[in-house]
C-alpha cells in the first residue's frame, strides 16, 4: 500500500493531522508533507512513531510496486544506525560485516548485524563527536586493539602452518607417547627428574 495507508488509517481512527502529530510526536509540517506525498522517504523514527499510533507495522508502509528504494526494514535500520556513527565506527562496521559474511551461519540470519550496529551506535566513543580529543583517544585505543588482535591472529596462523608442515614436532606430554613402558622405565625417568645435581649448575 505504501505511505498512503497513513491517510486511510487516519480516517478510520477519526484523526486529523494535528491530532496524529500530537499523539505521535511527529512535527505537523513533517506529517503534512508525508500525507500530501511531498515526502516520499521519511526517517525510520518517524515511521515507527506513526505506526505506533496508527496500530500498524512498518511493513504496511512498504510499497513494493512503486518504490524504487524498496529497502527492507532491517536494512533501513542498519543505514540509520550507520549514519549515527563516526568515521571510526563506520570503518569498524564495514570490517565486521565483511568478517561476518565469511561465516556461513551469519549469512542465514542477518539479525546479528543489525543488533551489533545498535550496540555500536549506543557507545559514546562511536557517536559523532565534536571534541576531536575524544575521537583521537578512541582511534588510538581502537588501533592498539586492532594491532594486538592482528599480531595474535598472525602468530596463531604461523604456529598452525609450522605444525602442519612438521607434525612430528608437535609437543606431546610423556603420558601421550605410545609404547610399552615398564615400571623400571618410569622409575628411571622419575629419578632423572628428581636428581638436583643434573638440574642445578
Amino acid at each position: 500500500m505504501g505511505l498512503e495507508i497513513i491517510n486511510k488509517l487516519k480516517k478510520e481512527k477519526g484523526l486529523t493531522n494535528e491530532a496524529l502529530s500530537l499523539q505521535s510526536g511527529v512535527p505537523l509540517g513533517t506529517l503534512s508533507k508525508i500525507t500530501s506525498g511531498i515526502t516520499k522517504d521519511p526517517k525510520l523514527e518517524t515511521l515507527k512513531a506513526l505506526a505506533k499510533v496508527l496500530g500498524c507495522t512498518l511493513d504496511d508502509f512498504d510499497d513494493t510496486n512503486t518504490s524504487q528504494n524498496n529497502i527492507d526494514v532491517k536494512e533501513a535500520q542498519l543505514v540509520e544506525n550507520y549514519k549515527k556513527l563516526n568515521s571510526i565506527a563506520k570503518n569498524k562496521l564495514v570490517e565486521y560485516s565483511n568478517d561476518l559474511i565469511q561465516i556461513p551461519k551469519y549469512i542465514e540470519n542477518d539479525n546479528k548485524v543489525v543488533d551489533y550496529t545498535k550496540l555500536l551506535s549506543k557507545q559514546d566513543k562511536y557517536k559523532d563527536l565534536d571534541n576531536s580529543t575524544n575521537e583521537i583517544s578512541a582511534t588510538k585505543e581502537d588501533d592498539e586493539f586492532a594491532i594486538s588482535r592482528n599480531k595474535a591472529l598472525e602468530a596463531r596462523k604461523k604456529k598452525e602452518q609450522y605444525f602442519k608442515e612438521k607434525p612430528h614436532l608437535i609437543p606431546k606430554a610423556s603420558h601421550d607417547k605410545e609404547g610399552n613402558f615398564t615400571e623400571e622405565d618410569y622409575k628411571h625417568d622419575d629419578d632423572l627428574m628428581m636428581n638436583d645435581d643434573l638440574w642445578n649448575d
